[in-house]
């Protein structure tokens, strides 16, 4: 389903209109809209579909059912820097937890405190507090 969505992104939509049609009886611009952009919103733009069509149709479901969606994070490994960067997305951490996953993952890319630290605007002594609390997290 990947490769299709891929050659023509056109066949996701599509194939949410059906579902949506299936779902509610309608074909109801309004709800496939929503479930386009929170596709858009929760989901990597790579997205894998791991479950196909099945799963499309569990991710509409649940899309209409509570307006949000994670899909199968089992599909691929995540490395800490794109899972920090999803909960940015996502809207999921707190000031902070921003700021010290984000100082982890400068340190995790330059083991350097001090230039960590000039790097985020910060005393070097709260970088290191950062990291030790949330730098190797699995």
């Amino acid at each position: 389903m990947r490769q299709r969505i891929e050659e023509q992104p056109a066949e996701l939509e599509q194939l949410i209109r059906l579902l949506v049609d299936r779902m509610t009886g309608e074909m109801n611009q309004e709800v496939i809209n929503g479930v386009l952009e929170t596709l858009r919103r929760d989901l990597p733009h790579d997205y894998g579909w791991p479950g196909n069509v099945r799963e499309l149709e569990q991710a509409v479901r649940r899309i209409i059912l509570t307006g949000h969606y994670q899909g199968d994070r089992a599909s691929r490994p995540q490395s800490s820097e794109e899972g920090f960067i999803e909960s940015v997305r996502a809207g999921a951490l707190n000031a902070d937890e921003l700021v010290g996953k984000y100082c982890a993952m400068l340190h995790a890319r330059r083991p350097n405190y001090s230039e960590v630290a000039s790097r985020a605007g910060l005393d070097r002594r709260t970088v290191r507090k950062h990291v030790l609390r949330f730098g190797r997290q699995p």
